[in-house]
């Protein structure tokens, strides 16, 4: 059976957030840990205030200690498989496989 960390929607509420920050193109980087099974998870956040509908996010797992700031949206475009949402895309998530582009 699949943690709650892998069945969207996501509450904040069942991670720990372990670091985060913003990035030179003002996404902002979480690295979390699930409380649960203790798999860590880095999300990509952009939201542009002034545009109506613009918030989307991606989410992946992170099998790595841990990651810089300005290396995660890098990162997001290599991978395969996770999750994204917001209402850019008009839902709460959704897993994709395959690349993904930040844009």
């Amino acid at each position: 059976m699949k943690c709650h960390c892998e069945i969207p929607p996501f509450n904040h509420q069942h991670y720990t957030e372990l670091y985060g920050g913003y990035d030179n193109k003002h996404g902002h980087v979480e690295v979390s840990q699930c409380i649960k099974c203790k798999q860590k998870w880095i999300k990509y956040l952009i939201e542009e205030e002034w545009q109506t509908n613009s918030g989307r996010w991606w989410r992946v797992k992170l099998n790595s200690s841990s990651i810089e700031i300005e290396d995660a949206r890098e990162f997001f475009e290599k991978q395969t498989l996770g999750f994204f949402g917001g209402s850019f895309f008009g839902h709460a998530g959704k897993a994709f496989q395959g690349k993904v582009r930040i844009r």
